[in-house]
């Protein structure tokens, strides 16, 4: 995210300044594409790499490796942080902003593998997430990295990170309600550093293929344009600058109003910002906290949180025990079953339904 450009709708439009505009466009749109190249990182260097650490309360943003870390409150409306934002910046771009994400919001695991390449430990990681955590496959995205290789084995070990999706998502779109695409989004270790994740949606083939025709397009519009500028330096006169300085006050008034309109928006935007402020990972916390209390052989199907109520089912190899790990937590209170416990006899394990109180201040 770069310094907003202002567009003054009321200042007077000379054909004669088209040239020297159009040459500062394409000297913009030039850096654009040349930040596209696959190879433009090897060539220039890694970039200077602006961090932002997210904590539950506020964000900090780290313009460089050697810049102070500034606190964002992200209670704020969003014109309002993206100042915020801007200034603490400091003239850097934030085009390679990776987002840090704290421990507590991921899982991680460390895995051996037979030896392959990442593609394909990602696919087998993808399909062991039921029995990593506690979390269905398609409510959580996963990242892996390659941590070491046993040649002798023929293995490797790999580390996985887990996150649900009630705890990215709102995180990504509100980057993306300030204008901003975050490079890579990883999870802070011990030390307030990146540990090599990637935890970023991955595009589909609609997407890439839409982009390759977005860019290609934009590469035939600009050509467009500059030759248009150029053919209306050399053949347009006097009549012509006439008409582009009525089309400009015939559009003066909306521009007012839309300035207007501006205006009454951001009056609003301070209630819906402070109604959106609420964590809607609330089931997430008593989830992590089941996470931590029962046995990994448990796996949890099912979780409803009505209030105080909480409900949830699954699966473990003796459902009797979890009546009394969970009473022996102060969280909860009122344990017991709702459904008699069911043993498969293909498997051996026994499918529960658990009902319990929560305890008001513990989560």
């Amino acid at each position: 995210m770069r310094e907003p450009v202002t567009i003054d709708l009321g200042a007077p439009a000379n054909l004669s300044d088209l040239p020297a505009l159009a040459a500062r466009f394409f000297l913009w749109w030039g850096g654009e594409l040349r930040a596209l190249l696959p190879w433009r990182s090897e060539a220039t260097g890694r970039p200077r790499q602006a961090v932002l650490t997210v904590r539950p309360d506020r964000w900090l943003l780290r313009a460089s490796q050697d810049a102070t870390a500034v606190a964002l409150d992200t209670k704020t409306t969003d014109s309002d942080l993206a100042d915020r934002i801007l200034h603490a910046a400091d003239g850097m771009p934030l085009s390679n902003l990776t987002v840090l994400l704290p421990r507590e919001f991921t899982i991680t695991r460390r895995l051996e593998l037979p030896q392959m390449s990442l593609a394909h430990a990602r696919q087998a990681v993808e399909l062991q997430v039921d029995r990593l955590s506690p979390f269905k496959a398609d409510a959580v995205r996963t990242a892996t990295r390659i941590v070491g290789y046993d040649d002798e084995k023929g293995a490797m070990l790999a580390d996985v990170a887990i996150v649900p999706l009630l705890r990215v998502r709102p995180i990504e779109q509100r980057l993306r309600a300030l204008g901003l695409g975050p490079a890579a989004i990883d999870v802070e270790d011990d030390n307030g550093a990146a540990q090599g994740f990637d935890l970023r949606e991955p595009p589909s083939p609609d997407d890439l293929r839409r982009g390759r025709l977005l860019i290609a397009g934009l590469a035939v519009g600009a050509i467009a344009i500059w030759a248009a500028a150029n053919y209306a330096w050399g053949h347009a006169g006097d009549s012509e600058i006439q008409s582009l300085e009525a089309r400009i006050a015939e559009f003066r008034p909306a521009a007012e109003r839309s300035a207007l309109l501006k205006q009454q928006i951001e009056s609003v935007a301070g209630p819906i910002a402070q109604a959106n402020s609420r964590d809607p990972a609330e089931a997430l916390d008593v989830l992590q906290h089941l996470t931590r209390l029962l046995p990994d052989s448990v796996q949890v199907l099912d979780l409803s949180i009505e209030g105080r109520l909480v409900r949830l089912s699954g699966l473990a190899a003796n459902a009797t025990d979890l009546i009394g790990i969970l009473e022996g937590s102060d969280a909860f209170k009122g344990v017991k079953f709702v459904s008699p416990v069911v043993r498969k006899s293909e498997t051996g394990v026994e499918r529960f339904e658990i009902a319990m109180q929560r305890e008001t201040g513990t989560l």
